[in-house]
Formats: C-alpha cells, structure tokens, sequence
C-alpha cells in the first residue's frame, strides 16, 4: 500500500510542476498567508503533504514546518525533512504544538470529524488551520470516485463540523470560482458520453496557460471582493479554548 501511495505521489509531483489546478491551490494557499498570518518562525504542519511542495514553500517564507502524510518515502528520495507517516485522524504529535495547520484536499477522503478533531488537538491556543475541500455534492462525478473521495462540502456542513470542534472561521471563500462554468461543462460531458478517462490531467499546454492566468486574476480579485461561487472551499478557521 505504501508503494502504492509513494508511486502516485510521483505522478502528482510531474503535474504540481506545470498543471493549473495544483499551481492555483498553491498560490491561493500561499496568498491567504501573506494577508492573514505572520509565518516567519511559526510551528506549522501540512496534512496529507503529499509531494512535499507545500512543506518546502512553508519552510522558504521562514516557518518550522512539518509534514505527515500516509507514506512519505517519496518525500524522503527528494531530500525533505521533517517528515512523519500518519494518519490525519491520528496525527503522531503532542497537544497544542502547531501555530499553523494546512489541510489541503483531504477531508473529503476520511473520517472528516476525527481527522478535525486532531488538527484542534495539536493547534496551539488561537493557532489557525488552512482547509481546502471540493465544493457541491451535485458537481460529484467520476473525478471523485477516481480519486477515492467520500464527499463533496457545502459551506453549511464544513461550518458546523469545524465549529463543533471548537475551531472558529474566521475567513471563508469559493476558489476555482472564474473557472466553474467550464468545471461544469466538463462534468456533464463526461456524464453525457460516459467518459471515464481523466482527460482534465491531459489538457494542452496553451489550455493550461490560459487556465493559469485566469487562477492569478481571481486571486488578484480575491483580494477586494468574495465571490459567491466555486468548485472548492477555503477556510481559515482559529482554536477556541473551551469556557
């Protein structure tokens, strides 16, 4: 099973280097820390940090960062440091350790409660976690079944299960939001024609261009205006002490 995690995990690293969708999640991730966290010298940790890329943008901006992933010998081939093999719904670190968590994409793959659950027990007290998940159950399509989610959030669902953990939001956005009706589209082709092929992994590089420019004009825009739509939800969500 390790093998088979470390084999894909070098199929994600060769699309992270060029595809929009990765590139976007990143930028987005790496913009909301700019605006609304101090990183230099935090204690931070990506779940599920998959090829590492996060964890080593993290450790450039000045953070003690840490990552923890099913397998990581990937990881460890390319040179990472810092790198522990867990579960998220058994995180292997002491209580109130972390200043700053990342959880990109990967909620919808587990036991959402119990893996929220860990990321508030090793939140330091007012530390702060950035979540990312896919957004609308009626988007769901054969791209979710292949990569094995359980579900879809909508704002509602992911709102009460952080709040009834004890973390509050304290930013929330739709991303991929310029991008929806073309996401859309895509579904219900491949519903009409029964695709079962992962043809959104294999665009041309033109079509990943302009797919780019389109993410960095909406992160440009995110940064005056919320816009109302999208397929996946961020959130930055702050550890609330028990009364």
């Amino acid at each position: 099973m390790r093998q088979q995690i470390a084999a894909s995990r070098v199929k994600i690293s060769t699309l992270e280097d060029w595809h929009f969708w990765f590139a976007g999640r990143r930028n987005l991730v790496l913009s909301l820390i700019e605006r609304f966290i101090k990183i230099s010298n935090l204690q931070t940790l990506d779940v599920g940090c998959g090829t590492g890329s996060l964890v080593e943008k993290l450790r450039e901006l000045g953070a003690k960062a840490f990552g923890v992933d099913l397998s990581v010998i990937y990881m460890i081939s390319k040179g990472h440091r810092n790198l522990s093999e867990a579960k998220a719904e058994a995180l292997p670190f002491a209580d109130n350790n972390f200043e700053l968590v990342t959880v990109c994409d990967v909620l919808e793959h587990l036991d959402d409660v119990s893996a929220i659950r860990e990321i508030y027990r090793v939140m330091k007290p007012t530390g702060r976690a950035i979540i990312t998940v896919p957004a609308h159950m009626w988007l769901w399509s054969y791209r979710d079944e292949v990569a094995q989610h359980l579900r879809r959030y909508s704002v509602q669902e992911l709102k009460t299960k952080l709040e009834d953990a004890g973390l509050k939001i304290v930013h929330l956005q739709f991303y991929q939001s310029l991008l929806l009706p073309a996401f859309i589209f895509s579904r219900l082709i491949a519903k009409l024609f029964k695709r079962t092929t992962d043809h959104e992994e294999k665009i041309s590089p033109l079509t990943n261009y302009v797919l780019k420019l389109l993410n960095a004009l909406e992160l440009k825009l995110s940064n005056y205006i919320i816009l109302p739509w999208g397929s996946s939800i961020v959130v930055i969500a702050e550890k609330q002490l028990p009364h």
